[in-house]
């Protein structure tokens, strides 16, 4: 663990001011319901004023990270209220309630904020926003507020976003904003979203470092988030899906999702593949191991499949009716995969030949249990779910050839009832799916049409949740609580710049 705290970034600063104030109207023909209209343009040099009772809304431009500061001439008390989307400005909290399935109501912590203000004044609370709406509640006299900016912060220069190169100005937008994305989550670690909770979850930190790889190369903030998984390893030798790093001393989280855990030696060997440090490797290798076999020792049945009781927590994706057996079998099976390379990059022959023999018995189970021959999908569950999670799953992990999966990606399609993906965590995955099958044009037109529709529907980050068909998506029940910039959603970066997949998206582009 000490180890890791002295991997602790120093944070680099950016300050920027609101572009314009701004009303909010509401309108039920654009996406979440609300329309701003300019007041006024501001700039740095703008001076804000307010009487008691005066509310104004301000707009920054674009999602950004950071800490609201500026200067007053008077002593005042104000009211900062953040939000990522205007819908948080508009709607009430208290009509549209968050309520998690287990019957938890998790309240909204991270704004408003009241506070004396004089002379240069500082918010000491990190926001996460867009939009920020200033309140003087109590003014005796009148407040002029100048120089009002955010002091961005992030664990990576800002000067670091660069451009794509060879792609249209759509999929270079689409790049931009997965850059900023990503920016905005990485903080002391790689954070899930900025905005509410800003945990490290092992599986958003899967997909941060693959897409990190590519753009900003932070070995040392991913090798300093794998450390703090395995020094909070639980009493029952699981790694917990998520951290908490608010304050001097990480805590560890009460939730431990399999599938995460499975996945750990995957980050692990993706790290050290990229930076060359087979000497982590070397060290949490066994914790690694660890996992896979706390799995399949506790819920492997007899025919060799993985039966994981209701009780547990498998994610997979937020997808309230899908049944996850057949994706935890092959998240398990592309886990024993993961660590057949990592024990062979470090000369354990003894653990190639275990994960080997693993990966082919719970393969063999998989086809002959899980696999409808008829249907040509694979099913889940004592219903017999037919899901395009376990479709994806099982491609990635290898259960079937090429021309295979693209028969499965290609039939589900003529599925309707198949329980399709619900956020961007899954369509991810999708995409890689249809680029393993070789259907590069399937993948170009999904990033295109998702990603690139939350752009469409105004996003300057990607958001945690996207359903085209329903703005007010969401798995915690209020569309309010939802994260807007969110980790899961900054993979396009990845697909569109990884050596291989990016020729290959081009010769698609340039046949479109």
């Amino acid at each position: 663990m000490n180890e890791a705290k002295q991997l602790n970034p120093q944070l680099s600063h950016q300050t920027s001011y609101p572009i314009r104030s701004i009303s909010i109207k509401k309108d039920l023909k654009t996406w979440l319901g609300w329309k701003a209209r300019t007041l006024s343009t501001l700039d740095q040099n703008s001076i804000l004023k307010l009487s008691q009772g005066d509310t104004l809304l301000l707009d920054f431009g674009r999602n950004m990270v950071g800490y609201i500061q500026g200067e007053t001439q008077t002593s005042a008390k104000i009211k900062i209220e953040s939000a990522e989307v205007l819908a948080e400005l508009g709607d009430s909290w208290e009509q549209f309630p968050a309520l998690f399935e287990n019957g938890y109501k998790p309240t909204k912590t991270w704004s408003p904020y009241v506070l004396d203000i004089s002379k240069n004044w500082r918010l000491n609370q990190r926001l996460t926003f867009r939009y920020i709406r200033i309140c003087a509640p109590e003014a005796t006299q009148d407040i002029s507020i100048s120089n009002l900016n955010c002091d961005e912060v992030s664990a990576i220069p800002f000067a670091k976003i660069k451009p794509l190169e060879g792609f249209s100005a759509k999929m270079q937008r689409i790049d931009l904003v997965s850059q900023y994305t990503l920016r905005n989550c990485l903080q002391e670690v790689f954070e899930d979203g900025p905005k509410r909770d800003r945990r490290l979850w092992l599986g958003d930190l899967r997909l941060e470092a693959l897409t990190d790889r590519v753009l900003f190369k932070s070995d040392s903030l991913v090798k300093r988030c794998l450390l703090l998984f395995a020094g909070c390893q639980r009493d029952d030798g699981f790694i917990p899906a998520c951290v908490y790093t608010n304050g001097s001393n990480p805590e560890i989280g009460d939730e431990m999702i399999p599938d995460y855990a499975m996945l750990f030696g995957s980050v692990l060997l993706d790290y050290s593949s990229n930076s060359n440090d087979w000497k982590l490797a070397q060290k949490l290798y066994p914790i690694a191991c660890q996992q896979v076999d706390l799995v399949v020792s506790k819920w492997l049945n007899s025919k060799n499949y993985l039966e994981i009781p209701n009780n547990i927590w498998l994610f997979v994706d937020w997808s309230k009716h899908l049944d996850r057996q057949t994706s935890e079998q092959a998240i398990a099976i592309y886990a024993t995969k993961s660590l057949s390379a990592l024990a062979s990059k470090l000369g354990i022959k003894e653990d190639v030949i275990k994960w080997e023999k693993l990966s082919k018995r719970l393969q063999d189970a998989a086809l002959n249990n899980l696999y409808d021959k008829k249907k040509g999908l694979f099913i889940s569950g004592t219903q017999q779910q037919i899901s395009w999670a376990s479709q994806i799953w099982m491609i990635l992990a290898g259960v079937v050839d090429k021309p295979t999966g693209a028969r499965i990606l290609t039939q589900i399609k003529t599925d309707t009832s198949a329980i399709k993906p619900g956020t961007p965590y899954l369509t991810h995955h999708l995409v890689q799916a249809y680029l393993i099958c070789d259907m590069d044009k399937e993948a170009y037109n999904l990033i295109d049409s998702y990603w690139g529709g939350m752009i469409d529907k105004g996003a300057d980050t990607f958001w945690e949740v996207y359903d085209a068909e329903n703005a007010y998506k969401s798995p915690y029940n209020s569309h309010l609580f939802n994260s807007y910039c969110h980790a899961w959603s900054c993979t396009p970066s990845w697909f569109l710049r990884n050596p291989v997949y990016s020729k290959r998206l081009q010769k698609i582009e340039i046949k479109n």
